[in-house]
């Protein structure tokens, strides 16, 4: 009994998309030999840039009288809101 041929399927060339959009946080960084996670890792590669990042957002709210930590109005004498505040003279108390 002779075998049947089968077809083979033709291969496609992979679709061509547009540019991926480049991450703003470049790789930079030294990773530890042991990372726990994957977000840690994600971390510790990007850990100046992420930094960077967020002190530059805290500049901005600061600038504009907004709280750091939430989104309400901050007070005059203060970067934050009462609540905020309060809970900061909380935790900062001596002991």
């Amino acid at each position: 009994m002779a075998k049947k041929k089968r077809k083979v399927a033709k291969r496609h060339a992979p679709a061509k998309r547009g540019k991926r959009k480049p991450s703003k946080f470049k790789k930079t960084g030294r990773l530890p030999k042991r990372v726990k996670d994957r977000f840690a890792k994600f971390y510790w590669l990007h850990r100046p840039a992420l930094n960077t990042f967020r002190r530059s957002s805290y500049q901005q709210k600061k600038r504009k009288g907004i709280c750091v930590k939430c989104k309400k109005a901050a007070l005059k004498t203060s970067i934050f809101c009462s609540k905020h505040l309060a809970k900061s003279r909380v935790y900062n108390r001596r002991r």
